[in-house]
């Protein structure tokens, strides 16, 4: 159960659309790098250091290269999205935004309270339940306790041991230890 104070600053902001829309996102964090591994492991000429006796091989090495580095991206993709979606719903932190997209009945927070030492100052200053938010479309409110983890953050990040696992793409940028 999700509780929160309707008095909290830091859940009074605006709601406003997304700075990042979901099309961007999906661009930048597998249309991006997909084609980017593509191009780099099939079009990329090979290192003068890397010697291939013949052609065949030299396509069949590529291929290998790109088929293991797909692997990486969709398994390191699958990983994160597991991860921060359980982490997400797990944690339930609110939204700035939160009280905006719930919309609390005010006049009925004295039945939704289940705690909070401000009683006696002001009848708002206490934790109350998700029942006291007016939005009908519960979607929305399920998507406002889902501030934490940032999921662009996170799908980027999880692209990071691909790049560090895989030595024939960073062969390619040179940058292999």
């Amino acid at each position: 159960m999700h509780t929160f104070c309707v008095l909290d600053m830091s859940l009074s902001y605006p709601s406003r659309s997304a700075k990042l829309s979901l099309p961007l996102f999906i661009a930048l964090s597998i249309i991006f790098p997909l084609l980017t591994i593509i191009s780099v492991s099939l079009f990329h000429p090979d290192r003068p250091n890397q010697h291939h006796p013949t052609a065949p091989q030299g396509r069949i090495q590529k291929l290998k290269t790109l088929n293991v580095s797909l692997l990486g991206l969709g398994v390191s993709l699958a990983t994160s999205t597991v991860i921060f979606t359980g982490v997400k719903n797990l944690t339930g932190k609110p939204r700035p935004n939160f009280l905006s997209i719930c919309d609390p009945d005010l006049e009925n927070t004295e039945r939704h309270t289940v705690g909070g030492f401000g009683a006696e100052v002001s009848r708002l200053w206490v934790m109350v339940d998700v029942e006291v938010c007016r939005q009908i479309d519960k979607g929305a409110l399920r998507d406002g306790f889902r501030s934490f983890p940032s999921g662009f953050a996170t799908s980027e990040l999880s692209q990071l041991p691909n790049l560090k696992e895989n030595r024939d793409l960073r062969s390619h940028f040179g940058i292999i230890d």
